[in-house]
């Protein structure tokens, strides 16, 4: 029982540490970080290390992006295709440059079925 507890304790702490490093992320000093993070978690999966909090951090971190593309004037960094770029900011062309520069969605396929096997 105690295992469980631990593990839910665990859980709970990288939830709340994901909320807080999210509402840092949000902060214009702050958000040009989210690109590097997000490497680092498409990293953490691929290696498959610390998958789970790594796709919960991913997710949090996705949720930063704004669902439309903002105006020219408006614009800030943004990670796209391995490399930091200027021209959009939108959740869909985010996702769009992960894709392309790290395969997002093979990584997230290839954790799947990883993790499909494990629990058969």
């Amino acid at each position: 029982e105690t295992d469980s507890g631990s593990q839910l304790l665990s859980v709970e702490l990288t939830k709340l540490a994901a909320d807080l490093l999210v509402l840092l992320l949000k902060e214009p000093e702050i958000s040009s970080e989210r690109g590097p993070l997000i490497k680092k978690c498409i990293e953490c999966i691929n290696k498959r290390n610390e998958v789970t909090p790594a796709l919960l951090v991913l997710l949090r971190v996705l949720s930063t992006f704004p669902l439309q593309q903002t105006k020219w004037f408006e614009k800030v960094a943004i990670f796209r295709g391995g490399s930091i770029s200027k021209d959009s900011n939108s959740i869909g062309e985010t996702l769009e440059g992960l894709q392309k520069g790290d395969d997002l969605l093979g990584a997230l396929l290839d954790e799947f079925k990883e993790y499909c096997k494990s629990v058969d």
